[in-house]
């Protein structure tokens, strides 16, 4: 009796054992499973974003006769960086970059000035209308800005109070400057400034309100509350905010052409890089092969910069965005 107990014991403990080691089969393969389509995924997201820019490079890299050989689809046979030249020349580079990068800075601070005291003020500085002006603020971004872009070129154009531009400048107006793009930038009305006041308003709505009062315990005012506290605690949201201003002021050609037709810009140039090929060379304006290749090489020499910044800043993406509930 007590063996035949024995021996139910064992066989049952052995089907436990047996049913314990293929679940935890069943959840490794599972995981595996899982592991192995998150990888499919990443890699196939990332190959469609990283193949664009492949095509481009390979395609820069070519000669012009790599580029009429149909044998050649990737690797050129006659490998050159003439095309990052020629295209450097057209371009005007140094020139175009150096005005692209004052202006891309420069605005992305004022930007971040104007929208954190306007988000700070929708959240914690409440005054009647707040929400409405909010609202407007957020709906200016779905406002094209060629309804309103006769009005904002003759504000600059004629812009001269008490004649102090044309003391200091010696003409009037400020069209062919960057001031037009700066103060835009500085009073809260810059490229997507909408969006950045509505990012910072919801980053600071989740900061407790304990923070806050325990400042106002001791002694502290709204404006030091806002840079020895909001500020602090919003860095992960100014830097992203920061390179969403600094891409798309580097992107921008429609306010550059407007209020600064005669600087050369990157964006610009980019753009009417097929009048700088004609203007350079005339010869090869009519091979549509070749223009290619001085196009790929013209866009690379454009998105180089971006390419550094995101890289440096990616880390802030992912911390703002975990944090501001942003998700798809």
């Amino acid at each position: 009796m007590k063996k035949s107990m024995l021996v139910e014991l064992i066989t049952n403990h052995d089907r436990e054992a047996l049913y314990s080691a293929s679940r935890n089969a069943a959840t490794k393969i599972r995981t595996f499973v899982w592991r192995l389509v998150l990888l499919m995924l990443v890699v196939g997201i990332s190959f469609v974003i990283i193949y664009p820019l492949i095509v481009k490079l390979s395609v820069s890299l070519m000669s012009r006769p790599d580029m009429n050989d149909v044998a050649v689809r990737w690797i050129a046979k006659q490998p050159t960086l003439g095309n990052f030249a020629f295209s450097f020349d057209a371009m005007v580079y140094p020139t175009a970059l150096v005005n692209t990068l004052v202006v891309s800075i420069v605005c992305t601070f004022l930007q971040m000035f104007s929208c954190c005291l306007a988000s700070y003020a929708f959240v914690k500085l409440r005054f009647p209308g707040s929400r409405l002006v909010f609202l407007l603020a957020v709906f200016s971004l779905v406002v094209p800005p060629q309804t309103y872009m006769v009005s904002m070129y003759s504000q600059f154009l004629y812009f001269n109070p008490f004649g102090l531009v044309t003391m200091l400048t010696g003409k009037e107006g400020l069209i062919n400057t960057f001031w037009p793009l700066f103060l835009r930038s500085f009073f809260g009305s810059g490229i997507r400034n909408g969006l950045y006041i509505y990012l910072m308003t919801q980053f600071f709505r989740n900061i407790p309100n304990e923070l806050e009062e325990a400042a106002y315990v001791d002694g502290a005012g709204p404006f030091k509350i806002f840079y020895r506290i909001m500020l602090p605690n919003a860095v992960s949201i100014l830097v992203t905010i920061a390179v969403f201003s600094f891409v798309w002021q580097w992107n921008d050609e429609f306010y550059s052409a407007l209020f600064a037709p005669r600087l050369d810009f990157i964006s610009r140039n980019l753009y009417n890089i097929n009048d700088k090929i004609r203007i350079i060379t005339g010869a090869y304006v009519d091979d549509p092969a070749y223009t290619s290749l001085l196009k790929n090489a013209a866009s690379l020499l454009a998105v180089a910069p971006l390419l550094i910044v995101f890289i440096i800043a990616q880390k802030f993406f992912v911390e703002n965005f975990e944090r501001s509930g942003i998700v798809g």
